[in-house]
């Protein structure tokens, strides 16, 4: 039982590692709107702590899901 134990607390250090590393739109500095499409919009972007620069594709989820484009948007994520 306490094996068990010392498993979840490990667990719970690797998942709170996880979303510590997890990319969100707040690392980036977005600088020009360099194309617009259907469901979002293409931002130049810099990486804050690093000199990388980006071409971020943002996406409305909200709009996707309520024209039902779901299928278009599950690959889109998985690049």
């Amino acid at each position: 039982m306490h094996l068990v134990i010392k498993c979840r607390i490990a667990d719970a250090a690797v998942i709170e590692e996880l979303k510590r590393l997890r990319i969100s739109i707040s690392d980036f500095d977005l600088k020009d709107v360099i194309g617009r499409g259907h469901f979002g919009e293409i931002q130049v972007a810099h990486e804050r702590g690093t000199s990388n620069v980006y071409a971020l594709k943002i996406i409305h989820k909200a709009d996707v899901l309520s024209q039902q484009n779901v299928s278009y948007i599950y690959p889109m994520t998985a690049m």
